[in-house]
């Protein structure tokens, strides 16, 4: 379809409304998945018609895009709720777990999601608070909701959703409003610390380093990390972290100062080190960082077990 023309169905206009319904049955499945994405809000008759479509993807975008008042549709409700589609049922789920990751009964609810569901929901978010979200993960590998694997993908979900990370970026003159901001960066930042490198690993990686209002990891964070996050915030050039290991350099490990020295010599561009783009070296150096992770591991337990006989 020429863009010129794709444009005009874009358009939140009634006559535009009026041209998705007339043309919706000629597109393509491609076509609706992107009419329905780009979107800001679907009528109720092009509810209907993407609802009865096939594709569970274009029946899931269709679910995210417009909202049936259980008393005014109760068939058209139930239909909705009775969908097989794990994706359709992503897409329901995502507006419970957007409003409240800590309300009751919460814990019992997403314990009855399959994993797909559970990462649709995330992906599909508008917004998910980060405090609320980082006490999840936290709370729900503690009194195992979710194994760590589990966790692992849905922080991956949470970071590589834009829509949650959207609020990082304000700045703001409102006080209520950056506190709210800063605690929330801290406590995904703080993942890092109280978590498994399998779990943090894309926070370390790909969540924001600083604030619209300039807001920075806290040095006690920092001083809590692991020698992998670390390495990962070299590679990322992170200052902060950068200049404490510059002013105090006997405070880290001989590792970290290695990685100053690869990074300097790998940054001749100014392109940041990030293995989620496929770059070859990058998911080496990442895969490297996770074996050597494994081998203290396993050395640690292997010391707590000489340590057990011995006594």
């Amino acid at each position: 379809m020429d863009k010129k023309h794709f444009e005009l169905l874009l358009r939140n206009t009634p006559f535009s409304r009026a041209l998705v319904v007339e043309l919706w049955d000629g597109l393509s499945t491609f076509e609706h998945i992107n009419i329905l994405i780009q979107l800001n809000s679907i009528t109720k008759e092009l509810f209907k018609k993407a609802f009865n479509d096939v594709n569970s993807v274009v029946r899931m975008l269709a679910v995210k895009s417009f909202y049936i008042d259980q008393s005014e549709e109760p068939e058209l409700y139930e239909k909705i709720k009775s969908d097989i589609s794990p994706f359709v049922q992503a897409a329901i789920k995502e507006k419970s777990l957007e409003s409240d990751f800590n309300r009751l009964g919460f814990e019992e609810e997403i314990e009855q999601l399959s994993q797909l569901e559970k990462l649709g929901a995330v992906a599909l978010s508008d917004s998910i608070i980060d405090e609320e979200f980082a006490d999840f993960i936290v709370k729900g590998i503690e009194n195992q909701i979710i194994s760590e694997d589990e966790a692992s993908e849905l922080v991956f979900e949470f970071v590589g959703n834009p829509n949650c990370k959207y609020g990082l970026e304000i700045k703001t003159r409102d006080g209520l409003l950056a506190y709210s901001i800063q605690k929330g960066f801290e406590k995904m930042w703080n993942l890092t610390t109280c978590t498994s490198h399998k779990v943090h690993y894309a926070i370390a990686w790909r969540y924001p380093l600083t604030t619209g209002n300039g807001g920075k990891i806290p040095k006690e964070i920092l001083n809590k990390m692991g020698n992998q996050v670390l390495e990962t915030l070299v590679y990322r050039n992170y200052q902060p972290l950068l200049d404490l290991i510059e002013k105090n350099p006997k405070n880290f490990d001989e590792e970290i100062h290695k990685a100053i020295e690869t990074n300097s010599d790998y940054s001749t561009s100014t392109r940041i080190c990030d293995p989620f783009r496929g770059n070859d070296m990058d998911l080496l150096r990442v895969e490297l960082l996770r074996v050597k992770e494994e081998i203290n591991d396993r050395i640690d337990a292997l010391t707590q077990q000489l340590r057990d006989s011995g006594s």
